[in-house]
């Protein structure tokens, strides 16, 4: 474990208080001061890990009610379930304050989940461009939240992580980094890129995707180098942020599906990270290449085994 200098600590908060600021989570910067590298309480022996899942908004209207609700997907839910784990909900509340008390030092949870959606883009204001009328269905709040949480989460107090689609994108852009608003139309015209949108190519539209073999996503895998993936998304990482690397990416077109710490950037920060890892595919659903599926279905019980271990050495 990589020892923290007065000056690593400095760096490192002035990085926090950055990232926080540009997403404009201001009320979370004392809590970020205050807390920043310290450990979290020790949990139970033989507890099962907590974890937590950031909550989807879905609409509903009942009568003369229009009423918004907060949900989780069902094969995300079972997955962990299935791994060993309890997963919990945690609502986007649109109060950032609530996520130093939710995932504060004597939090119950052991690792967070930021899930995709079906429905939702990610505001193009984060990464500092007008919305072309291609990010579609865009939710201010949710980004900030989804952001917010995943600062908190793998940089002031970090636990294992694992976010997809549009939560792997979210954790991109939170850290600096950019997309393009859709694929085919902006990346399309600069170098040959496959349409990874299921609207367009089908609801079991699948892509391969390449593994770094010096991976988390490698080692989750069970050491696999190529998996046939699902393809769900019109919108992907243009410029990877500082302090991420691109970990695994689409083939032939080289469009980046997975990202994970620069130990680069980590280690001179003497920054304890955790587990951490962002796809831009679904890990909880299905493919039809089987030997792809035995290798996918690993992510999410090799995460849940993190939070696991993790727990087991707070002090």
């Amino acid at each position: 474990m990589e020892t923290q200098t007065e000056d690593d600590r400095a760096d490192l908060r002035a990085f926090v208080r950055d990232r926080l600021q540009a997403i404009g989570a201001h009320e979370l910067i004392p809590h970020a001061d205050k807390l920043l590298g310290s450990r979290r309480t020790r949990r139970s022996p033989g507890q099962k890990p907590t974890i937590a899942i950031i909550a989807r908004p879905g609409e509903n209207e009942i009568g003369d009610m229009h009423i918004r609700y907060e949900q989780a997907s069902e094969p995300l839910v079972s997955r962990l379930h299935e791994a060993g784990a309890i997963p919990l909900i945690v609502p986007e509340t649109g109060r950032l304050e609530t996520i130093a008390q939710t995932f504060g030092p004597d939090t119950i949870f052991d690792g967070v989940v930021v899930p995709g959606t079906d429905w939702s883009d990610l505001s193009p204001e984060w990464y500092g461009e007008d919305n072309t009328g291609v990010s579609l269905n865009t939710d201010r709040e949710l980004d900030q939240f989804d952001m917010a949480v995943i600062l908190w989460n793998t940089l002031i107090q970090p636990m294992p992580f694992l976010s997809m689609c549009l939560g792997f994108q979210a954790w991109n852009v939170a850290m600096g980094g950019s997309l393009y608003q859709d694929l085919v139309k902006q990346r399309g015209s600069e170098k040959p890129t496959l349409n990874h949108s299921r609207w367009e190519c089908g609801p079991h539209a699948e892509h391969p995707v390449s593994i770094d073999g010096n991976s988390q996503l490698y080692h989750a895998l069970g050491r696999e180098k190529r998996v046939q993936t699902n393809t769900l998304h019109h919108q992907g990482i243009r410029e990877v942020a500082p302090g991420l690397i691109s970990v695994a990416e689409s083939f032939p077109d080289c469009v980046p599906e997975a990202i994970g710490f620069n130990q680069r950037w980590t280690k001179p920060l003497g920054l304890r990270t955790q587990f951490a890892l962002g796809t831009q595919f679904h890990p909880e659903l299905e493919v039809t290449d089987h030997a792809s599926a035995l290798a996918l279905n690993k992510i999410i019980p090799y995460f849940v085994q993190k939070a696991a271990q993790a727990a087991r050495k707070r002090r």
